[in-house]
């Protein structure tokens, strides 16, 4: 097993980031994650229609492919809404900050993912990361 700054690190960049919308997958590029309290957490504005997906059913994957690898991440996302959350995603991606605040009015809601999994596939080899 790696640790979560080890999986972010394979995970890293542009990922991809799924969710179920009644019953069709729903996948878009997501570009920023972080480790904090050795969790994985994400962000995602509250207007989005993947918050809505998020409320609805919080099962959600991403799969990202950096340095000839595929990595697959599976977990539940459960909102964190504690503020100094918000203050180390706002401190490890400042530019978050020119989207959410009070002049936009758009809300940033930071999750982490629980009753994760996560799996690396290099070719046909498949190895358990968490």
């Amino acid at each position: 097993m790696i640790t979560m700054q080890e999986l972010l690190d394979k995970v890293g960049g542009v990922f991809y980031f799924a969710t179920v919308e009644g019953n069709e997958p729903r996948v878009r590029p997501f570009g920023f994650a972080m480790v904090f309290e050795d969790k994985l957490y994400l962000g995602c504005g509250t207007h989005k229609a993947a918050y809505a997906q998020m409320m609805e059913n919080p099962n959600i994957e991403l799969c990202a492919f950096k340095d000839g690898a595929f990595v697959r991440v599976r977990g539940k996302a459960v909102m964190d809404e504690r503020p100094e959350v918000q203050e180390a995603m706002y401190a490890a991606g400042p530019f978050l900050k020119k989207t959410y605040n009070e002049e936009t009015g758009y809300h940033h809601a930071c999750f982490y993912l629980e009753d994760m999994s996560a799996m690396e596939f290099r070719g046909p080899e498949a190895v358990k990361l968490v």
